[in-house]
């Protein structure tokens, strides 16, 4: 499995020929206010991705399944104070929950 975070990242032995991988990532971010009078809540947003792997020992191909905020929290991100301040329009929703399958092969030496 192929990630930007290895410390999160188990591996093992799965026989002779695989090795095996898993993930698991939380995030926690509290409770936060749009910055123009406090006026719009965000609650705290915990999403919880989780992932699994197969490669071959030769590290030549292999395939991973990611699921990305599994339990669906939903959140506003609050990227930039509000144009007015009765308007919480700018804030975008936190993505919902995705899940990626991909096979990979390396070419060459």
């Amino acid at each position: 499995m192929v990630d930007n975070h290895n410390k999160d990242t188990y591996r093992g032995s799965l026989s002779q020929s695989f090795d095996w991988s898993a993930l698991l990532h939380l995030r926690y971010r509290g409770q936060m206010f749009n910055q123009r009078g406090e006026q719009f809540r965000s609650s705290s947003f915990v999403p919880v991705d989780i992932g699994v792997g197969v490669a071959a020992k030769s590290g030549q191909y292999g395939f991973d399944l990611l699921a990305k905020n599994i339990f669906n929290r939903l959140t506003e991100d609050f990227s930039s104070p509000s144009p007015a301040p009765y308007f919480a329009g700018v804030a975008s929703p936190a993505s919902l929950r995705t899940v990626n399958f991909r096979f990979w092969r390396k070419f060459g030496p």
